[in-house]
């Protein structure tokens, strides 16, 4: 029988798209078949975003910011260029996922099938060590470039991303720190706008148990240290 963490694991993609429920099963299993033949009943490729919600809901919120919106969204250089390019979006997007095949999806199958205009960088542990200073480099000097997907262990590395002023989370750690220190990516000094944070949850799901675990560890950690970092009152420090 599998064990208890593997089922966890499963449910969290099945959140994210059945693909990736399925994706690490060989050609000839059943489970896979049975989801390639949903699939197709419903006209769609097992991988297309359609299946997805959380997909959707990401597309909807950077047409929201002005990203991949034909026309553009009026922000910094919003006028058309001389050249008769396309007009800047009004606002610039980190993209956080726990998994490469989750960026996989995001980046094939929504941005380049649903949304070619929108210029990406990619940041996860697939690139060297060496080339994500450039990477960063690149995303904070080209305000052309829209959105920078990431997973969120490379996101808590001490990046500096305040080009970006929106911060979308497709899932989340069981660890609140390490969505906390991916966000803080975009609030660093040099931030001029206010960021917003948007999270994708799955209601009636797994999800729902995981913000509400991260809510308590936030609520404890608060307890034991207070906000200004020093042991709050009746807690003995441990040399």
């Amino acid at each position: 029988k599998p064990h208890v963490f593997a089922q966890l694991h499963y449910l969290r993609k099945l959140c994210n798209h059945p693909a990736l429920a399925v994706g690490n099963e060989a050609e000839g299993h059943p489970l896979r078949a049975e989801a390639a033949a949903a699939a197709a009943a419903a006209g769609v490729p097992l991988r297309s975003a359609t299946l997805s919600p959380k997909l959707l809901a990401l597309q909807q919120i950077l047409h929201e910011c002005g990203i991949g919106v034909d026309g553009g969204g009026g922000g910094e250089g919003g006028d058309d260029d001389d050249d008769g390019a396309a007009p800047l979006a009004a606002h610039r997007a980190l993209v956080f996922c726990q998994s490469r095949e989750m960026l996989d999806l995001v980046e094939v199958e929504l941005l380049r099938a649903r949304m070619p205009s929108v210029a990406s960088l990619r940041l996860d542990g697939g690139v060297a060590p060496a080339k994500r200073a450039d990477v960063v480099a690149k995303f904070n000097g080209d305000p052309s470039i829209d959105v920078l997907l990431l997973t969120t262990a490379v996101g808590g590395l001490g990046l500096t991303l305040t080009a970006a002023d929106v911060v979308v989370f497709v899932d989340h750690d069981w660890n609140p720190m390490r969505d906390l220190q991916a966000m803080d990516r975009a609030h660093r000094i040099g931030q001029t706008r206010v960021v917003n944070v948007y999270r994708l949850v799955a209601r009636g799901t797994l999800e729902e148990e995981i913000m509400s675990l991260q809510a308590f560890k936030r609520d404890v950690a608060h307890a034991v240290v207070g906000a200004d970092g020093v042991a709050a009152a009746g807690v003995q420090a441990i040399s």
